[in-house]
């Protein structure tokens, strides 16, 4: 077995018992068991009542469809990151409410309604699109930056979260340009 493929086995099955030994996730659910019915709580949107405080460690999945949360919540993910569309059949509401109902905490692009984002108990950070840098053309720093001032004048309180390619930086496919302007 190549050690880069025992390396990344070790880490699927070694990092949720280590994030339990660091935060416990408080419920797992058996994804052959249907989720707990919500209950309605009109002053915090899509939370469900028995949603823990945000997570002190987040063990996350990158851009899931709503009909793999049940599986990702019985491995100890708490987090989903990225809203996933599946071509365009769900809308970033109906994917943040599937997340939210399943006690999940999600990243995602915001949504429509900055002041609704805002205030969602269950989203730790607005998103920037994924992988920016690899774009043709990658996506300037100044649009980056313009995106950041708006989402901050609407949502102060949360956090903005950009990724990049790390194959593309380390490769040098993207020029060091780009990433300069990225993080001056």
């Amino acid at each position: 077995m190549p050690i880069r493929t025992l390396l990344i086995a070790c880490l699927l099955f070694a990092l949720p018992a280590l994030a339990q030994r660091i935060a416990p996730v408080p419920q797992r659910i058996n994804p052959t068991t249907p989720a707990p019915e919500r209950k309605a709580d009109p002053t915090t949107p899509r939370r469900p009542a028995s949603q823990p405080a945000v997570p002190k460690f987040v063990i996350g999945v990158f851009q899931q469809p709503t009909s793999s949360f049940d599986a990702w919540k019985g491995r100890g993910i708490n987090t989903v990151v990225s809203y996933e569309s599946q071509g365009g059949k769900v809308s970033n509401d109906e994917w943040s409410e599937a997340a939210a109902a399943k006690g999940f905490y999600f990243i995602r692009q915001p949504s429509d309604d900055l002041e609704a984002d805002a205030k969602e108990p269950n989203l730790l950070a607005l998103m920037h699109d994924d992988e920016p840098d690899i774009r043709k053309p990658p996506t300037p720093a100044d649009v980056l930056a313009r995106r950041y001032a708006d989402w901050k004048k609407a949502a102060p309180d949360k956090p903005v979260f950009l990724n990049v390619s790390g194959g593309q930086m380390l490769g040098g496919k993207t020029p060091k340009t780009v990433y300069d302007a990225y993080f001056p």
